[in-house]
């Protein structure tokens, strides 16, 4: 991992895009963001994405 998140990287390719701000170096830590990006990740031992 790198920061800031680049656009080609897994956070920004995936549904977990909507809790980045651009040039972010983590995450947006509001509760609903943090609750929408537990959900992504967790959802990711279903079906994961491509760059897994």
């Amino acid at each position: 991992m790198t920061a800031p998140v680049t656009e080609d990287s897994i956070w920004r390719t995936s549904d977990a895009n909507t809790d980045f701000e651009p040039n972010a170096s983590a995450p947006i830590m509001r509760q609903q963001n943090v609750v929408h990006l537990t959900k992504v990740i967790t959802d990711w031992y279903k079906k994961a994405p491509a760059a897994i």
